[in-house]
């Protein structure tokens, strides 16, 4: 996404614009990288909120289970969608990147339709969370 952020910039394209970026570390360094550069004013850049359930998620690091706060390390979209925390974990590599462990799972349980049993609390959150961010950066 940084490359395609730089090629807008570069083509000066005039339409207000949001990039947002996983509150990962991935994430992190691409959005500090991007504001050392030239931008245009009506393109701005965001992360993904924290979350409070994510202070104390379960990881899987080095085979062994354990929790951690994932906001800011291993934050991925996936996460506002309604997850059961006992079936779902952030798998933290050697590197220290983390990847949410049943992500096609996640996609596929999101409901085509309404379903008033499924959990849209963090999804509701996230969409205010852009509204605001647009509203007062634009």
């Amino acid at each position: 996404m940084s490359n395609f952020y730089k090629g807008i910039v570069k083509l000066e394209v005039t339409q207000n614009i949001l990039f947002i970026f996983d509150n990962d570390t991935a994430g992190t360094n691409a959005l500090e990288s991007l504001n050392k550069i030239d931008k245009l004013p009506n393109i701005k850049l965001m992360l993904l909120p924290n979350l409070k359930f994510a202070e104390n998620f379960p990881v899987v690091y080095r085979n062994k289970l354990s929790t951690r706060n994932i906001n800011g390390f291993a934050l991925t979209i996936e996460c506002f969608l309604d997850l059961d925390e006992s079936k779902n974990y952030i798998r933290i590599n050697s590197s220290g990147n983390g990847k949410i462990n049943s992500k096609s799972s996640l996609k596929k349980s999101f409901p085509k339709n309404f379903d008033k049993t499924y959990n849209y609390s963090n999804l509701k959150f996230l969409v205010q969370y852009i509204k605001n961010f647009w509203i007062n950066n634009i």
